[in-house]
C-alpha cells in the first residue's frame, strides 16, 4: 500500500484542477480521491481531501453563480429517454418547463447501464425487445454478463454488510466502497444527458469491485460452502467469464465494423473549396491516412459471427 506524502496532496489538487477545467466528467477525479480518504486509503490527507471539497464548491460557484453558464441545454442534444433518442425539440417540449424529472431520469438510468448495461445511452433497448418478443443474443449476452459481474459485488458487500455498517474497512473493503462512490458521483455529473462513455469511469472501478468479490467469494467457497452450493457457484463464476468473452469479442467486432463506415465516410467527403489552402492540405493529409496509409481492415468471419453482430 502506497504511504503517503505531503506533496500528494498538492499533486491531487493541482490533477483536480487540470481535469476539471478541461471536461466536466474530470470532476470525477476530485470524487476518487476525497473517496479515497473516506474509505480510509493513505494516499492523500484529510487537509488534502478538504481543499479538494473546497476546490469543488469554487468551480461551482464560478460556473453557475458568477459565469451564468448552468446546466447544459436542453436543445444542445438528442438524448435517449425510455424507449426511443428525443430530439432537442421533443426534449423542449416535454421536459422545457421542469428539467428536473429528465435529470433524474438520466443519473438512475446511468447507473443503471454500468451495472446491468441497460439501458444503453438512456434507451431501453432490451426491455422493449423483451416487451416484443424479440431475442437478440449480442444484446441479452451484455445483460447477462452485467448481472452476474453485479451480482458478485452485492454478494461480497452482503457478506461484508457488518464491516460496512461499522466502516471498519480492511483493503478489499474500501475498493468496493469507493467502486460506489465513483458510481454515485458519475451518474450525477451525467444528469443533463445520458451517455455510455461519461461512465467509463464507474465501469473502471466496477472491474476493480468485481475482482475483489471474485477473489473473497473463491477464498471462503471451500471453508463453508457445501459441495453442491460450490458447484453452482463455480458454474455461475464459468457463466461470467464465458459472457464477458463473449462481450469483448463483440466490442472487437464492433470497432472493425465502425473503422469500415469512417474510412467509407471519407471516400465520398469531397473537399470544400471554400477552405483556405491550409485546412485543404488537412483535409488531403487525413483523408490519405484513412484511405491509404492505415486502409479499413478486411472483414472477419469468426464462428458464430451472426450471434455476435448487432447489426
Amino acid at each position: 500500500m502506497a504511504r503517503y506524502r505531503w506533496w500528494n496532496d498538492v499533486l491531487g489538487a493541482l490533477l483536480f484542477v487540470v481535469s476539471a477545467l478541461t471536461i466536466e466528467s474530470g470532476l470525477l477525479v476530485g470524487v476518487i480521491l476525497v473517496g479515497g480518504v473516506l474509505v480510509g486509503a493513505k494516499g492523500m490527507s484529510r487537509t488534502g481531501a478538504a481543499v479538494l471539497v473546497l476546490l469543488l464548491v469554487g468551480y461551482l460557484v464560478l460556473r453557475f453563480p458568477v459565469l451564468g453558464v448552468g446546466a447544459p441545454s436542453l436543445m444542445e442534444r438528442s438524448s435517449g429517454y425510455g424507449f426511443s433518442i428525443l430530439e432537442p425539440p421533443e426534449l423542449i417540449a416535454r421536459f422545457g418547463s421542469n428539467p428536473f424529472g429528465f435529470y433524474a431520469y438520466n443519473m438512475v438510468s446511468s447507473a443503471l447501464s454500468v451495472l446491468l448495461s441497460e439501458p444503453t445511452g438512456g434507451v431501453y433497448g432490451l426491455t422493449r425487445q423483451a416487451l416484443d418478443g424479440n431475442f437478440d443474443f449480442a444484446t441479452w449476452d451484455t445483460f447477462i454478463a452485467s448481472v452476474c459481474a453485479t451480482a458478485m459485488v452485492a454478494v461480497f458487500v452482503w457478506r461484508r454488510r457488518s464491516a460496512f455498517a461499522a466502516w471498519c474497512l480492511d483493503r478489499d473493503d474500501q475498493m468496493v466502497a469507493l467502486f460506489v462512490m465513483v458510481l454515485a458521483g458519475n451518474a450525477v455529473v451525467s444528469y443533463p444527458y445520458s451517455k455510455d462513455v461519461v461512465m467509463s469511469p464507474a465501469g473502471a472501478f466496477l472491474a476493480v469491485a468485481v475482482y475483489v468479490a471474485a477473489r473473497n467469494i473463491l477464498s471462503w467457497l471451500p471453508a463453508v460452502a457445501p459441495p453442491r452450493m460450490a458447484a453452482l457457484v463455480l458454474a455461475s463464476f464459468a457463466l461470467t467469464g464465458t459472457m464477458w468473452a463473449i462481450r469483448v469479442t463483440e466490442t472487437y467486432l464492433g470497432l472493425r465494423a465502425g473503422a469500415v463506415v469512417e474510412r467509407n465516410e471519407w471516400a465520398y467527403l469531397e473537399e470544400d473549396m471554400a477552405l483556405t489552402e491550409s485546412d485543404r492540405r488537412l483535409f488531403r493529409t487525413l483523408r490519405n491516412d484513412a484511405l491509404f496509409t492505415h486502409p479499413a481492415p478486411g472483414p472477419l468471419s469468426p464462428p458464430l459471427r451472426s450471434l455476435l453482430s448487432r447489426e
